[in-house]
């Protein structure tokens, strides 16, 4: 019972099983039949809009090979193909549908969730009216390009067959993403993301959310929408930002009329220009732009407007460019384009023509520097009109122009044509009213080939240097020739070069005529070279001439040539082996140089080759004395050779070593052996009568060896007065040069120094034993030594020393110079102790006191006298303190206000570290006298005179003793005043002086002339540069009555009453010149301080008077006065100063009478 219990159970439940799976498989079955009945009705709905947009847009067919359903329901469609009739325009390997089922049953219409294009490959023809873009811009339908790597189609401008392979597109809910792989086969990795939006029968792209991202460019949309209809597309109010350029578009699209209308502006970098071109520009720099376009069946016309602050394409820059641009019927035109390069100023206008390329450019310029364009030309404003065509039916590119100097007003003119093969040169001539340069010819780029014909008539050479920029002047005519291959052309001339010059190299004429490959390659046919007074280096060559003929496979050289350094006559051959090997035989040499005559004494043969020279029989005597002898062979730049020098006389080696006095007998021997770069050279010199400045040097001997890096003086030993010198050491110079040299230089004259012009010696001789060794930057110094008897001058600063000793030791790296004790003509003298020490080859530190005793000295006009004092300097490499105490005394001071010296100084000009600080007191003693246009005048007192950076100041206030202030051409005798120096740097010191001077009038009373004495009484104050002059007189007189008495000795009312104002004044120039150009050279040469003459030619009571002054001690003062007309007395005084300002004089006045006093001056 239990067994059929379990039994009923399980046939119950296998009944419930069986129907279950049964209501399965129908379900199954019902919903497969809807999902065909769903993909058939989709696949038609699919397969009617692809008939649609292959019939209304593709114009072409699109077949696919299968179409099956995943398992996730999605719809899988492979080798999709969409064709044209000129073939294949888009490829897609696979497309994958995902559609929302449940939304699609509910509403009975398909939902697409997502549709992605795996790999899809497309291809861009232009072909019809239709789909294509580019198609937009061409006006005529002709040939179809079908291969990929086509970049230029044949009826545009524009590219065309252009891949897009775009790895996946997909689009979601309403957004496309895709990432194009290759682009222009230039542009890799782009990804594309925009909103969709489908509404009705319009598609909206909503461009707010827009992003192109590349490897190299990226591009956003901050607004901006595209609306596309049935009839037209709507493109309202783009701007795009990029990290190239910002851009703003706004356009429309009538489909139905194939009408385009747009306007865009923005600014950018100019290098994005290269993301539309096949071949990148090195264009660089920030632009504006603004375009307007119609484009309209083909046709089309875009204005627009550039404007950039700075272009830079490939090393040239430009600046504030701008300009207009045209695009019209396939032809690029831009005109008004205006910029700057650099600083000239240069406008342009041309067109690119797209079908059947031709390209224009007119290049105008007003103001064109030519530094501009090469660092050489000239600064100068020039005229360019420049015009370059370009056709490419006739593949030529044309140039023509002209470019005028303004300075020289020449006019240069050049045309030529430049195609596939070769380059030809029309004309290119300059001339002002006549024709100077004229070439023609052709260079042919394939066979290499070069025919250039130039003719130059009277052509001045500073043309040429006014384009580079240089100095050259002269002038060339003849003609010049080169034809045949470029790499060994024949090369020939006639030329004639008239008073050249350029730089160091002068010549009043050379003609050059023949065959010119001899002077550069083989020689061959005829060459004749000669010119008179050629200067090379300052070196002259008065006349010379060189003649070259061929005669079979030898070239004869007949040449000579007469120079400030002598003659020189030769003759030899050249017989030519092969391009690499040779023989030059010398035949015959003589000449005269340094005024010793010479002579070859046999013939000299020379055989070269690739890797060898040999020189054999080298003989020449000299007929002031001596014969050298030896040979030279060089193989594999190996060195090996001998020259023999034998009883050479020295007397020829003043003229190449001016500065020494040389004489002397000598024999050589120089040994060459080694690389002959860097050769091994032994050195071995004997000489018993050697002379240097005139001192004997006998049993002079010298050996040393001189290799690449290292010079061994064995030993060089001579007498000087039974005195034994000797020197020996090396020094090698490696990276760090290192070196050590012994001595024991005995009673060595300075005479061996040669004099310049700034040190004079005369007589003196040092004494010094020791040894020098280390490197440079850490010599180690052991020697010691003295100085004796020295005496020499110092012309410039009026230095003359009659007798100087001092003690000198080097010890470590210090240099001791002590006891230092010089004496002058005068008993003056200088003494002083000093040390120098260095540290890693450099000046460490150096010190000097110096005690001065009644030293002469002058700097130049402005200082010379005597003085006395200390001094102490203390300073290194980068700076020096000068730090002095200084009496001064029998000076004379010159210094002007009005244009005085620039006084400045310290820390020197230019790019210089070095610092000069000094802080000097100086104190004048007697008889210190400061002078210049405006006064002479005895001086006393301090000042201090000290640096501060690169200004020199001077502060302190000096009394004047005595002297002349002049004013008018008149010298007024100071009574007292000081000069006052304010501390700065401007030599510009305040003024506060008191001064008079007398004038004889002679008045006319009762038919009678009665003389009147006038003192006019002068103070002046103030800078000195622009005092404050206060006039007044005792008598009382006007300031018009004073100043007509200092100018022409009468009185305002006398010019009115004798009508004699033309006359006085001619007498005031005679009066003034006679002043200033006679009067001062006249107590110059006399050494006298007053020299004066008064005169009064006009009046009827005519004088002319004489007054000489002099001082006859420092306080002890004589003055004269003659009056040549009158009968009076001549006048005499005498005046002695005390310091305290008082004064005792006597003197006769011109009535012969004799007058004692005492005068006091009172300074407050």
């Amino acid at each position: 019972m239990g067994e059929n219990l379990f039994g009923n159970r399980n046939d119950i439940l296998m009944k419930k099983y069986i129907r279950f799976y049964f209501l399965f498989l129908i379900l199954i079955f019902a919903l497969s039949i809807f999902i065909i009945n769903l993909g058939n009705r989709f696949s038609k709905e699919i397969d009617e809009k692809m008939r649609n947009i292959t019939t209304s847009v593709i114009n072409g067919n699109i077949n696919s090979e299968e179409v099956y359903v995943k398992y996730n329901s999605d719809i899988i469609v492979k080798n999709i193909s969409v064709y044209r009739k000129s073939g294949e325009i888009l490829s897609i390997p696979s497309m994958e549908i995902s559609i929302n089922w449940i939304k699609s049953i509910i509403f009975r219409r398909m939902f697409v969730r997502n549709i992605k294009f795996i790999q899809p490959d497309m291809k861009l023809f232009m072909e019809g009216n239709r789909l294509n873009i580019v198609n937009l811009f061409t006006k005529k339908n002709g040939e179809i390009s079908n291969a990929a790597n086509d970049t230029i189609a044949s009826n545009s401008g524009f590219k065309s067959g252009v891949d897009i392979l775009i790895d996946k597109m997909e689009i979601k809910n309403g957004k496309l993403s895709l990432v194009i792989n290759n682009f222009r086969k230039k542009y890799d990795n782009i990804n594309i993301s925009v909103n969709m939006k489908v509404e009705k029968d319009n598609l909206i792209l909503n461009l707010k959310k827009f992003k192109v991202n590349s490897d190299s460019l990226r591009v956003r949309a901050d607004k901006g929408k595209l609306e596309i209809s049935k009839s037209d597309m709507r493109i309202t109010d783009i701007t795009l930002k990029s990290n190239k350029v910002d851009l703003n578009f706004i356009g429309d699209v009538d489909l139905n009329k194939s009408i385009f209308n747009f306007t865009s502006w923005g600014e950018g970098d100019l290098s994005f220009v290269n993301y539309f071109i096949p071949n990148p520009i090195p264009l660089q720099g920030k632009c504006s732009f603004s375009l307007k376009g119609k484009v309209y069946n083909g046709k089309y016309r875009i204005e627009g407007k550039v404007v950039s602050n700075y272009t830079d394409y490939d090393i040239y820059g430009f600046t504030g460019l701008r300009g207009n641009l045209l695009i019209a019927n396939d032809t690029l035109s831009f005109h008004n384009l205006v910029g700057y390069y650099k600083h000239s100023k240069i406008s342009a206008r041309g067109y690119f023509a797209f079908n059947n390329p031709e390209f224009f450019c007119n290049i105008h310029s007003d103001s064109l520097f030519l530094s501009d364009i090469y660092s050489k030309g000239s600064t100068g404003r020039n005229r360019l009109n420049l015009t370059i065509t370009y056709k490419d039916n006739k593949k030529t590119t044309y140039l023509s122009g002209s470019l005028t100097p303004s300075k020289y007003r020449k006019l240069f003119k050049l045309s030529m044509s430049i195609s596939t093969d070769s380059l030809s040169i029309d004309t290119f001539l300059i001339s002002d009213s006549s024709l100077h340069v004229l070439s023609s010819g052709y260079y042919l780029y394939k066979r290499n080939y070069v025919n250039l014909n130039l003719k130059l008539n009277d052509f001045n050479l500073e043309t040429v240097g006014y384009l580079v920029g240089d100095s050259m002047i002269g002038e060339i005519s003849g003609l010049f020739n080169i034809e045949g291959n470029l790499k060994n052309p024949n090369i020939s001339s006639d030329l004639n070069f008239r008073k050249l010059k350029y730089k160091e190299y002068s010549a009043n004429y050379i003609n050059i005529k023949g065959n010119i490959n001899s002077l550069f390659r083989l020689p061959k046919g005829n060459l004749h070279i000669n010119g008179t007074n050629v200067a090379m280096n300052g070196k002259n060559i008065d006349i010379f001439n060189i003649d070259g003929k061929e005669v079979k496979n030898i070239f004869f050289i007949d040449g000579s040539l007469k120079s400030d350094m002598g003659k020189l006559d030769f003759l030899c051959d050249l017989l030519i082996q092969s391009k690499d090997r040779g023989v030059i035989g010398i035949d015959s040499l003589s000449g005269k140089i340094f005024d010793s005559g010479f002579f070859a004494t046999n013939k000299v043969r020379i055989n070269y080759s690739e890797d060898s020279i040999t020189v054999r029989g080298i003989g020449i005597n000299l007929l002031t004395g001596g014969e050298i002898k030896g040979n030279l062979v060089m193989i594999h730049n190996a060195l090996k050779g001998i020259l023999k020098v034998s009883q050479l006389d020295l007397i020829a080696m003043r003229r190449i070593i001016p500065e020494y006095d040389i004489s002397g007998i000598t024999d050589m021997e120089i040994n060459f052996d080694g690389w002959y770069r860097y050769p091994e050279i032994a050195v071995k010199v004997n000489s018993d009568s050697l002379s240097l400045n005139k001192v004997p040097l006998t049993k002079f001997m010298c050996d040393f060896n001189y290799t690449k890096n290292k010079i061994i003086l064995d030993n060089l030993h001579f007498y000087i007065k039974n005195n034994y010198s000797w020197l020996k050491g090396f020094i090698d110079f490696k990276s760090i040069p290192y070196g050590k040299l012994q001595f024991s230089l005995n009673d060595i004259p300075f005479n061996l120094i040669p004099n310049n012009d700034f040190l004079e010696l005369n007589s003196g001789f040092i004494n010094l034993k020791g040894s020098v060794n280390g490197t440079v930057k850490n010599p180690n110094f052991d020697f010691a030594g003295n100085a004796d008897n020295i005496s020499f001058k110092i012309p410039n600063y009026g230095i003359d020393i009659k007798k100087m000793i001092f003690n000198i030791m080097g010890k470590g790296s210090e240099v001791i110079v002590s006891n230092i004790l010089a004496g002058t003509k005068n008993y003056g003298y200088f003494k002083g102790n000093g040390i120098i020490s260095y540290s890693n080859g450099e000046l460490k530190n150096y010190k000097l006191n110096a005690e001065i005793n009644d030293f002469n000295i002058r700097y130049y006009d402005l200082l010379n006298g005597t003085i006395s004092g200390t001094a102490f300097i203390n300073g290194n490499r980068t700076m020096v303190d000068i730090n002095s105490n200084l009496n001064i005394y029998n000076t004379d001071i010159s210094i002007s206000f009005r244009e005085p010296p620039v006084f400045s100084g310290g820390n020197g000009g230019g790019k210089s570290n070095f610092t000069t600080n000094f802080n000097v007191s100086i104190t004048t003693g007697n008889n210190v006298w400061f002078r210049n246009e405006d006064m002479e005048v005895e001086i006393g007192g301090n000042v201090n005179v000290r640096n501060y950076g690169k200004n020199i100041f001077i502060n302190g206030t000096v009394s004047t003793r005595r002297g002349f202030y002049y004013y008018l051409d008149r010298a007024f005798n100071i009574k007292e005043g000081t000069i006052q120096f304010t501390n700065t740097s401007d030599f510009n010191p305040l003024l506060s002086i008191r001064s008079e001077t007398k004038i004889s009038h002679m008045n006319r009373e009762n038919e009678h002339y009665e003389r009147e004495d006038i003192t006019v009484h002068l103070d002046a104050t103030g800078n000195a540069k622009n005092p404050e002059i206060s006039l007044y007189s005792t008598p009382p007189k006007s300031i018009i009555s004073i100043l007509s008495l200092l100018n022409v000795n009468l009185t305002p009312d006398e010019l009115t009453k004798f009508n004699v104002l033309g006359a006085s004044i001619s007498e005031k120039i005679l009066n003034y010149y006679i002043r200033t150009k006679i009067i001062n050279n006249i107590q110059k040469k006399l050494g006298i301080d007053i020299f004066d003459i008064e005169t009064s030619l006009l009046s009827q009571n005519k004088y002319a008077r004489i007054n000489v002054g002099k001082y006859l001690a420092n306080n002890f003062f004589v003055s004269y006065s003659h009056d040549i007309f009158s009968q009076s007395q001549d006048e005499f005084r005498i005046d002695y100063y005390f310091k305290n300002g008082i004064n005792l004089f006597g003197e006769r006045d011109y009535t012969g009478k004799f007058n004692f006093g005492v005068g006091l001056i009172y300074r407050y």
